[in-house]
């Protein structure tokens, strides 16, 4: 007699596993900065200017593709410090916008002109870093910038105009309580004795002249 053995075939289903779906988080806002540049002194727009707005980095600035110095910790490589730049219009307005919250500078630069910061009491102080948070639009920023001086003119001696003499404009400075001359530029006469110092800061100058021999010694200087 033939026994037959019934044999079931079961299907085992994984246990349902919960699918974890990447989700991509939403983007920051992003804040705006909008303003003019005028000369200084004056409410004249000046357009050309390009206005740089800069992270204000407490280790020093660090440009696109710099190195972190000795002591700095490393940079991360995905939110990198980012710099952004517009250029004034004729009205002398301009806008910078998508720019991510933190901590920023603001540098207004031009030929001719001395390098001016957001927030700055003088021409030669710096200027003051301020925050953006996510979604601001900050409207009416104004940059004044000052207009740069030159001083021209021609060296002689008893027998003529003078080529090859060192020309320099000097400013007095007070350090540590002493009174002292900084030299600001210096030029070399050509050969009609001809000289031009440009973009210098306003202020009081000395114009010395020191001729420089065959062999590139200087002789002692001459305040004029």
């Amino acid at each position: 007699m033939t026994k037959f053995i019934s044999v079931g075939v079961f299907v085992i289903a994984p246990f349902a596993l919960p699918v974890l779906l990447a989700q991509t988080p939403a983007p920051q806002a992003t804040a705006s900065v909008e303003g003019v540049v005028v000369v200084s002194g004056t409410s004249q727009p000046l357009s050309g200017v390009r206005v740089q707005l800069s992270p204000d980095l407490p280790r020093g600035p660090l440009g696109p593709g710099a190195q972190a110095g000795a002591g700095s910790p490393p940079l991360d490589p995905d939110n990198l410090p980012q710099w952004f730049s517009a250029t004034t219009a004729q009205d002398g307005r301009f806008a910078i916008e998508n720019v991510k919250p933190g901590r920023y500078r603001l540098a207004a630069l031009r030929s001719g002109y001395l390098p001016a910061e957001f927030g700055q009491r003088s021409p030669a102080a710096a200027g003051a870093p301020f925050a953006l948070d996510a979604g601001q639009r900050v409207r009416d920023i104004q940059i004044s910038i000052t207009p740069t001086g030159s001083i021209a003119g021609r060296v002689f001696d008893r027998e003529g105009p003078v080529g090859r003499v060192q020309v320099q404009a000097l400013r007095p400075r007070y350090r540590d309580g002493r009174r002292a001359l900084l030299i600001v530029q210096s030029v070399l006469s050509d050969d009609r004795g001809e000289y031009r110092l440009f973009w210098l800061p306003p202020g009081p100058y000395y114009i010395t002249a020191r001729p420089v021999n065959e062999e590139g010694a200087l002789s002692p200087v001459v305040i004029q």
